[in-house]
């Protein structure tokens, strides 16, 4: 055994630097890199973290380098993710008032090894790991709760990359997760939470009873197990949500008192449980959950005055889910939610602002019927401080938060069209720096898209001239590199078409397509495929208009454009149009765009 911590440390990075630059070098030498690791792991806490480390990062970089030790590696592993006595019973006596310090252990070091074993090596992993556990099982109530809790950890640790292996072992298991799920030792019921939400789909068809017996833990009296409970709750929403829905009178209950509680990390985690149900459980949106939902939504309004910027953060975005999941069922809050969010825009950090900007563009068709019902002189005054924040934020240096008020000033050029329009200039101004800037550009071309369709405004002289070379110059990089890889255009080039396409729109004579890149045949096979990609979406009646109309322009002003593109290529893009312009009867803009194509390209689509 080496004493010196110092030179098996630096031992164990070299090894790590050679698996992720030269791994070939160390297939040669597998057995005593495994023996070499295997004795690390025996040492000191910082030995044991970086010999975890390194074999997560062998496991995932060179292939079969460990599969002839797996048999050793696992049991050690799953020995060191037990807590030491001291660790283990002072997280056990945990208060209310004590702090929850998130610090990277040898065991959650060792788990992370485990996990990265398993999906590299799964069925021999799955072989070494699951008698281990089996055996904790089944003496859960003789054996110390730290000898449990590890093995529960490892279970967890191992039910991703052992997903089909597991199946029948959490079946049959099933009872015994339940029970511990009310374990009398908290770290017991804790580790068992974040275990089962790994697992929860190996558990079909009992999935919905496993995640039901987790719901008591949101109530539980020591925080580690409420975290961990409310984290669990989001993991079944996205994997079995509307599985769920039988049982959601019982856990809208749970969700709307943890509000009660005053812990940051245990506020945060519930914001995220109650947007990911609310998203993915449509029986919560039902009018039988209204109570509930006001609940919620009062509760998080109440907890954003005072509470920390993380905080703030959290319930915005849950409200905001809130909003998006509800749709129209929002209306009877929309003011009070309005209200609140001019609180916290006009005194928040950049932070909150960002989340709290992209609370009002959620809201956008709730806010335009509010405010065209009820125009006085206050809802006017915080109308106008809403857009003096927006415009300030577009200046900032933090991207997410330019990138929300940009969207936020393409949602108020909607819903209060002549308060955007008294700033339009200043506001295309402040614009046109953003588009400069690739984190923002997307956001900044929707936004400017919206102002000059809805204001008709036609940009003259430099300002036409700068915005027009700096749309064509983001668009031209973004096709040189999605022709080049093969790719369509992200939502980046389907808001840059849009924008384009706007002015195309208002003043085609603006727009000179002389910058197309690399030739203006293959910008035409990609820019059919981005507006076609748009159009598919979820769109609006606005932006429908002025995609079709903007590619029958583009059509029109080089009719032999299509004709001079690859059959092949060009048929396909033409098509995509087709299938989203010309299914509607009510859609103009199929047959004006058909009126302007060539007689071989009109042929194509008739094949």
């Amino acid at each position: 055994m080496m004493t010196d911590h110092r030179l098996p440390k630096l031992l164990v990075k070299s090894i790590k630097r050679l698996a992720t630059y030269h791994a070939d070098t160390l297939f040669v030498h597998a057995a005593a890199v495994s023996a070499f690791l295997l004795e690390c792991l025996q040492g000191s806490d910082g030995v044991v973290i970086c010999a975890s480390n390194c074999l997560a990062t062998l496991a995932s970089t060179c292939g079969e380098l460990l599969s002839a030790h797996v048999n050793e590696l696992v049991p050690c592993l799953l020995t060191k993710m037990v807590y030491s006595y001291e660790v283990g019973l002072a997280k056990e006596q945990q208060t209310e008032t004590s702090e929850m310090e998130e610090v990277w252990s040898a065991r959650k070091a060792c788990a992370d090894a485990l996990d990265c074993l398993s999906h590299a090596y799964g069925g021999s992993v799955a072989a070494a790991s699951l008698p281990i556990i089996h055996d904790a099982f089944e003496q859960r109530n003789t054996l110390s709760w730290y000898i449990v809790e590890s093995a529960v950890l490892g279970l967890g640790a191992i039910s991703e990359g052992c997903e089909e292996q597991l199946q029948p072992f959490v079946q049959e298991h099933l009872q015994q997760l339940i029970d511990l799920l009310h374990n009398s030792h908290p770290l017991v019921r804790s580790i068992t939470c974040w275990t089962v939400s790994r697992c929860i789909k190996s558990a079909a068809p009992q999935a919905v009873q496993l995640a039901q017996s987790a719901f008591a833990c949101i109530r539980d009296n020591h925080r580690e197990v409420k975290h961990a409970a409310l984290s669990a709750i989001a993991v079944f929403a996205e994997e079995i949500g509307t599985q769920m829905e039988p049982v959601v009178g019982e856990l809208l209950p749970a969700l709307t008192e943890s509000f009660q509680y005053e812990d940051e990390r245990v506020l945060r985690v519930l914001c995220d449980a109650i947007a990911t149900t609310f998203t993915n459980v449509p029986a919560v949106q039902e009018a039988a959950y209204t109570d509930f939902l006001a609940t919620i939504i009062q509760a998080a309004m109440t907890k954003l005055s005072g509470s920390s910027v993380s905080v703030q953060d959290a319930l915005l975005c849950c409200l905001c889910e809130i909003v998006e999941a509800v749709g129209i069922r929002i209306l009877p809050w929309a003011p009070a939610i309005f209200l609140c969010c001019v609180q916290v825009l006009l005194q928040s950090t950049d932070s909150a602002t960002a989340a709290t900007l992209e609370l009002l563009s959620a809201m956008e068709p709730f806010v335009h019927g509010l405010h065209t019902l009820a125009r006085d002189e206050k809802a006017t005054i915080m109308l106008q401080s809403v857009c003096e924040k927006a415009m300030l934020c577009l200046e900032s240096e933090d991207s997410d938060l330019a990138s929300s008020a940009a969207v936020l000033i393409g949602e108020m050029a909607v819903w209060d069209t002549e308060l955007v329009q008294s700033h339009v200039d200043t506001i295309l101004q402040k614009l046109e720096r953003l588009l400069a800037s690739g984190p923002v550009c997307c956001n900044a071309s929707w936004a400017l898209a919206n102002l000059i369709y809805l204001f008709h405004a036609k940009p003259c002289g430099p300002l036409a001239r700068q915005l027009l070379s700096l749309l064509s110059h983001a668009m031209k990089n973004l096709l040189s590199h999605a022709v080049k890889n093969r790719e369509t255009p992200d939502a980046l080039g389907q808001n840059l078409c849009f924008a384009i396409c706007a002015l195309t729109l208002v003043d085609p004579t603006q727009v000179d397509y002389a910058f197309y890149y690399p030739t203006p045949e293959s910008l035409f096979e990609v820019y059919c495929s981005a507006v076609a990609g748009s159009m598919q979406s979820n769109c609006s009646e606005r932006e429908r208009t002025v995609l079709s109309a903007g590619i029958t322009a583009l059509v029109r002003t080089d009719p032999h454009l299509v004709t001079r593109c690859s059959a092949g290529k060009c048929a396909a893009a033409l098509c995509k149009l087709r299938d989203t312009m010309g299914t509607r009867d009510d859609d103009r803009a199929w047959p004006a765009l058909l009126a302007v194509l060539p007689a071989e390209a009109q042929q194509w689509l008739l094949q």
